[in-house]
């Protein structure tokens, strides 16, 4: 049975053969492990018992496309697996889209908990073939009219999840197929990272039978956003008025995108333009959200917006998430917080960033950076009491947020940044570099700033009694240091700095955290300078008081950092020296 999220189709290709695995199998190849961890006696159950309380307990199955010509033993998935609550397919031609997806549908309808489909689209010749792909979603329309029968009298719903792991170009057939699925209540459309996607907005009319029961339609792409380089009409939007969440990519050359305003009953809306696209939210349908009254979460990125004062946030009062990550281009105008965000008090995430004040010149631009100083002096004023979590960039005005307890920075911070989050923000619990950081493309404290005011900021930090967990990027081996004096800390994740070998090697200095309970090192440049296994056997004596070690590194690198922390353990054993009960090398580029 698979059951692990991030299985590829050759890992989880033998689930019918496990629904399918006898006695004898689990006695000869499971007790041995049961016995050696000293846990069968205590599990008190025999095979077959044990086999059939994982099956009972999945909630979630994969077939590979090769599964699904098993009807036989797909058959039997229903009996066996009768909890199960989402079914996700693998398929990589255009036969088991249009063939053997729906006889496997068809042979499974009596799961009768299932309510959530995903499918898989991995070659580019099915995913762009409006035939193949109507196959398969009209095998999910058959499936989902037994279903519905199965449950009668009780209403049936069920959502859908469709992942291209390719580049595709959708067509309308591949919509107008979607549109037949009755009760759909929830629709996500993906596109993998590294893949191209095409879409053309006015084909999602479409779904417009879908109005009395669609509540959830997601469309996004992992990598950027889909290509909508031509005109986009969003007018369909108001077909879709049940709508309570909404995420959408928006073209820079759009129209209609006000017809938002139909979506009444949203709590949840998300539209992402393409970064650097200089994509415009006119005042129409900055105006139009204001009729969304009862939004909870609302996320508007890389857009130009036309009212640069947000004036529509007042009237979202519900608002607890509200990100406003806008394009460069758009914050030139204002570096300070809307004060329509003043009179959100149900606000408990923020997400914005603010650019640096630039100096003020001679003469006429003189007086107009003392005027735009005013008018930041002014907006600090404005407190926000409600807001516990905070993820920005730029100049913060940590004064105006009392409350905070989660801080995430998105960009290097001068240290006056640190010693105002530590004057203002007493009830801090936890601080983390952002992706940009983690990414070592920034560390956590800009590096022109004078080495000793980011060492004292750094330390300052002992003041947060309640900081538990910190990721920080250091710039050297004395910022290591400053890291370590912090004996708050429980969870500490460190973004090795790799501007030179003897920096990443000052990590050892972290063994005067002596309270740490877990360690977290991301390692993007640790091969860079052949660090070997005496480095690695430093590192984990100094750290030996850590119930958990991390160690991340770049995918390449994995079974070479595996091998030398291998080989450091054999030496510490050796030695009669203790050290980190458990230590894990993990593939990652960026904190987990």
């Amino acid at each position: 049975m698979a059951s692990s999220s991030n299985s590829s189709p050759s890992d989880v290709s033998q689930l019918l053969q496990v629904a399918e695995l006898s006695d004898t199998w689990w006695a000869e190849c499971m007790m041995p492990h049961l016995l050696k961890a000293k846990a069968a006696g205590s599990l008190a159950a025999t095979c077959k018992q044990l086999r059939s309380l994982c099956q009972r307990c999945a909630g979630e199955l994969r077939l590979a496309g090769q599964d699904l010509q098993q009807l036989q033993a797909l058959a039997n998935i229903p009996q066996r697996f009768a909890s199960c609550k989402q079914l996700q397919f693998w398929l990589s031609s255009r036969e088991e889209a249009a063939c053997h997806l729906p006889a496997a549908l068809d042979a499974l309808a009596g799961l009768t908990a299932l309510c959530r489909l995903a499918l898989t689209v991995q070659s580019q010749g099915t995913a762009s073939d409006p035939v193949a792909m109507a196959a398969a979603l009209g095998g999910l329309a058959t499936w989902q009219l037994r279903q519905q029968q199965a449950l009668w009298p009780l209403p049936s719903s069920y959502g859908v999840h469709l992942r291209f792991a390719c580049s595709w170009e959708a067509n309308s057939l591949t919509w107008q197929a979607v549109g037949r699925l009755q009760h759909l209540s929830s629709l996500s459309v993906e596109t993998a990272a590294g893949h191209h996607a095409t879409i053309t907005m006015c084909s999602l009319s479409a779904l417009a039978p879908l109005h009395s029961c669609l509540r959830r339609l997601k469309v996004t792409s992992a990598s950027a956003a889909p290509d909508l380089h031509q005109h986009q009409d969003y007018s369909f939007l108001s077909s879709l008025t049940t709508l309570t969440g909404l995420h959408l990519p928006v073209a820079a050359a759009h129209q209609h995108l006000n017809h938002i305003s139909c979506c009444t009953g949203l709590q949840s809306l998300a539209f992402k333009a393409r970064t650097g696209s200089d994509t415009a939210l006119r005042a129409a349908e900055c105006a139009a959200l204001q009729h969304l009254v009862h939004l909870t979460q609302l996320s508007c990125t890389g857009f130009v917006l036309e009212d640069p004062t947000c004036s529509f946030l007042a009237a979202l009062q519900q608002l607890r998430k509200l990100t406003m990550w806008q394009s460069l281009a758009a914050l030139q105008s204002r570096r300070q917080l809307p004060a329509a965000l003043a009179g959100l008090t149900k606000l408990t995430r923020l997400v914005f960033q603010l650019l640096e004040q630039p100096a003020p010149q001679q003469g006429v631009q003189a007086g107009a950076g003392t005027a735009a100083a005013a008018g930041a002096a002014t907006a600090a004023h404005a407190v926000f009491p409600s807001v516990r979590c905070l993820c920005a960039g730029g100049p913060v005005p940590f004064e105006a947020f009392p409350s905070l307890q989660e801080v995430t920075q998105t960009s290097g911070w001068q240290p006056s940044a640190l010693c105002s989050l530590r004057q203002h923000c007493s009830q801090l619990t936890k601080l983390s570099a952002g992706a940009d950081v983690a990414r070592g493309q920034a560390a956590s404290l800009l590096s022109d700033a004078a080495a000793a005011e980011r060492i004292r900021a750094i330390r300052g930090l002992s003041a947060l009694r309640s900081l538990k967990c910190l990721a920080v990027a250091p710039n050297s081996e004395a910022e290591v240091a400053a890291v370590a004096s912090l004996q708050q800390v429980r969870h500490l994740s460190v973004i090795a700095p790799y501007t030179s070998e003897s920096t990443v090697e000052g990590l050892s200095q972290l063994g005067a955290a002596r309270q740490l309970r877990t360690l977290q090192l991301l390692l993007p440049g640790a091969m860079k300078y052949h660090l070997g296994t005496a480095y690695a056997q430093r590192l984990l004596i100094a750290v030996q008081h850590a119930e958990s070690v991390v160690l991340r590194v770049p995918a390449a690198h994995v079974q070479n950092m595996q091998d030398i922390e291998q080989h450091a353990r054999l030496a510490i054993n050796a030695a009669g020296v203790d050290g980190p009960a458990v230590v894990k090398v993990e593939r990652g580029t960026t904190m987990s």
